[in-house]
């Protein structure tokens, strides 16, 4: 008799254990979607406007041709206009499979003249270059909708860690054991549960 309600005591623990970590599974399975989600906002590539407007941008952007001013002053121009600079990263000779190897390394950067002699050449050709290629990049939202479908989503993770939090304190108010928060689990939250059942 007594061997069987222990049993019968033990069954009701383990049911209420597996049913607290069933509903933490849940809640924890809807968070880690939403977190997928907003990564995917993140690195989902542009609309055709954005990439568009981007493109506009970045000539825009590079059509600023620096010694410009010479010509407004009465003395010799100088050749800034269509000056390139190259800067040389060298280091020591290594000796590589038996071979010399010298790292040497120089960046050249036209995007400023080019852009400033043939913006408008460049932007059409970029335009229309993106435009061909769009269909290859299925679209995300557009990148001003963003902060705000990101923030919406934090708002409901902020939501499900509440709630998550609210089955770890019922659980061990009732003594149920092997209910554990996450590593990463929000201090405020935690803190705030603590305070409200105070």
């Amino acid at each position: 008799m007594a061997n069987d309600a222990i049993s019968k005591t033990t069954s009701l623990i383990t049911h209420a254990t597996n049913e607290y970590k069933n509903k933490l599974e849940a809640v924890r399975q809807q968070r880690n979607e939403l977190l997928n989600e907003i990564e995917l906002i993140k690195i989902s590539p542009l609309p055709l406007t954005d990439v568009i407007a981007r493109v506009e941008a970045f000539v825009s952007s590079n059509n600023l041709i620096t010694g410009l001013e010479s010509f407004f002053y009465p003395y010799e121009t100088n050749n800034r206009l269509l000056t390139v600079e190259t800067i040389p990263d060298t280091a020591p000779v290594y000796v590589v499979n038996d071979m010399l190897a010298t790292k040497f390394r120089s960046s050249v950067n036209l995007a400023g003249v080019l852009c400033s002699l043939f913006g408008d050449t460049i932007k059409k050709t970029l335009v229309d270059a993106v435009t061909q290629e769009a269909d290859f990049y299925p679209p995300g939202p557009p990148l001003a909708e963003r902060p705000g479908l990101i923030s919406g989503l934090q708002e409901k993770i902020h939501s499900l860690e509440i709630e998550e939090e609210a089955l770890i304190c019922e659980a061990k108010a009732v003594g149920i054991g092997g209910v554990y928060r996450r590593g990463d689990i929000n201090p405020e939250i935690v803190l705030m549960m603590e305070v409200a059942d105070a």
